[in-house]
């Protein structure tokens, strides 16, 4: 029997369905996903409800540390890219919030 499989993530308190594709493909998503934080949890469902593989959420933020101690301007440098990312995300909600309103038929 050939089974689908699912990349869901974990967001306000319930698994959401990103996509459903193959298996290798959904292999591939999860192993490049784990090196990206801050993220929420991930997990691979298969179409039978089994869980296959699960990244469990980061929130700290890569600094891009190479060796030895991270520098105080790595440091500076991470929290510039995770507010700007916050930024991104604000904006984003910004306008679905919007376009949520404007959908909303008046009495």
């Amino acid at each position: 029997m050939k089974h689908t499989y699912s990349i869901e993530t974990f967001f306000l308190d319930k698994w959401i369905r990103l996509f459903t594709e193959t298996s290798d493909f959904c292999s591939g998503y999860m192993s490049h996903a784990q090196y990206y934080a801050p993220r929420n949890a991930m997990r691979i469902m298969r179409g039978d409800g089994k869980v296959v593989a699960e990244h469990d959420a980061r929130d700290d933020v890569n600094i891009g540390m190479i060796a030895s101690w991270p520098s105080p301007e790595q440091y500076e440098s991470a929290a510039a890219a995770a507010n700007a990312q916050a930024l991104r995300i604000r904006k984003q909600s910004a306008k679905h919030e919007e376009r949520r309103i404007a959908r909303t038929p008046t009495l």
